[in-house]
């Protein structure tokens, strides 16, 4: 781990190199990173970047760009909340924009049923519940200890914190922030 200021993390995991159809990159996983040890005996990089900070960040990017090349490392913008999710999406899609395949965590302490579609860059902590038939956008953060019911859609860029009930068949459009103990 090196650290370049406070801030945001950048996490960076090797890969073994651009997906193909024969080893798609997984879009969720049950493992500490998408490409963690215990997938394919690489441990995962990070950086500590102040993207808060317009010149800086970018100086910060183009070193990342540098030492770990999108051809061989995943990424995952370790942010929450920050800007109402605004901060965590310019860096999603600045990593995306310079060729880097989002990474995807699922904790293995979360229920996630088989069928449920979950989207890149996302992060869904223990105790979670996503039942049957959900829609889980890109970009979004499930704290710890959500029910997500049956036939229900979560938008791209969303964060929902603890303990929220998501009724079934609702759907939260995207940019959303649910706070906690928040019912649908």
């Amino acid at each position: 781990r090196q650290t370049f200021s406070s801030g945001a993390s950048l996490a960076f995991s090797a890969s073994s190199g651009p997906p193909t159809a024969a080893s798609p990159r997984p879009t969720a996983t049950a493992r500490p990173t998408a490409r963690s040890a215990a997938t394919d005996g690489r441990a995962a990089l990070a950086l500590e970047a102040d993207v808060a900070s317009f010149g800086r960040a970018q100086e910060v990017v183009d070193e990342v760009e540098r030492r770990f090349p999108p051809a061989t490392h995943d990424f995952y913008a370790a942010l929450v909340y920050t800007q109402m999710n605004r901060l965590r999406t310019r860096l999603y899609r600045e990593m995306k924009a310079r060729g880097y395949a989002a990474a995807s965590y699922v904790s293995s302490r979360a229920f996630v049923w088989p069928n449920v579609r979950l989207g890149e860059h996302c992060f869904v902590f223990e105790d979670n519940t996503v039942q049957p038939f959900v829609t889980v956008g890109d970009n979004v953060v499930l704290w710890s200890g959500n029910h997500i019911g049956h036939h229900s859609t979560i938008g791209d860029n969303c964060f929902i914190s603890s303990h929220v009930v998501v009724s079934g068949f609702c759907n939260v459009g995207a940019n959303c922030f649910i706070g906690v103990n928040a019912t649908f």
